[in-house]
């Protein structure tokens, strides 16, 4: 892609389809600049035989390895912005959440209520196979605790860790996000 021009190239391929095994996937990317994550590129996949879909971005850049700390003290904190690359992971210790990147892992820009939803569209769709009562109720009783955490109603922290450094947090208080280097571990 030239960088003078305004149309960003875009580019196609063909390749078999991860859930069909057809060779009807079609690939397309491009490279763009988005402000949240600097110069990307965009992919798109869907299979003509069976409607597979798929799209995700991918940092050209990096800072490298940056963690993101917020301590939620009070309701207003839930709105504070989490922008997540596919390489970043997300820890809310106190809630035991752990959102790792994986080999699916996509971009996203939300906040701390919309992880904490996340999470809980997550174990609403695990209680259709939970046959035990008392699995069960310990699964409603999480449920109750992320809804006071969503409310404001009880303290915790949001980690963000990115060895790219694209993921972060953004709080309308700069003061109250801590910004920190690490040294990412191979887990």
């Amino acid at each position: 892609m030239g960088r003078d021009s305004k149309e960003p190239e875009i580019f196609v391929a063909k390749d078999v389809c991860p859930v069909c095994g057809k060779n009807s996937l079609e690939l397309r990317w491009s490279e763009t600049e988005i402000p949240s994550f600097g110069r990307c590129i965009l992919l798109s996949m869907k299979c003509e035989s069976c409607g597979y879909k798929s799209s995700t971005s991918w940092p050209l850049s990096s800072r490298g390895p940056i963690r993101y700390v917020l301590a939620v003290e009070n309701p207003k904190d839930i709105y504070a912005k989490i922008v997540k690359s596919p390489t970043g992971t997300i820890k809310i210790p106190e809630l035991s959440i752990l959102i790792k990147p994986g080999p699916s892992s996509n971009s996203f820009i939300t906040n701390v209520e919309g992880i904490l939803e996340r999470v809980k569209r997550a174990i609403m769709a695990l209680l259709f196979g939970v046959e035990s009562e008392e699995e069960r109720k310990k699964y409603q009783e999480y449920l109750q605790t992320l809804e006071k955490a969503k409310r404001g109603e009880m303290k915790f922290t949001v980690i963000v860790e990115d060895p790219y450094g694209i993921s972060r947090i953004e709080h309308e208080d700069r003061e109250k996000v801590r910004e920190e280097k690490y040294h990412p571990k191979n887990e």
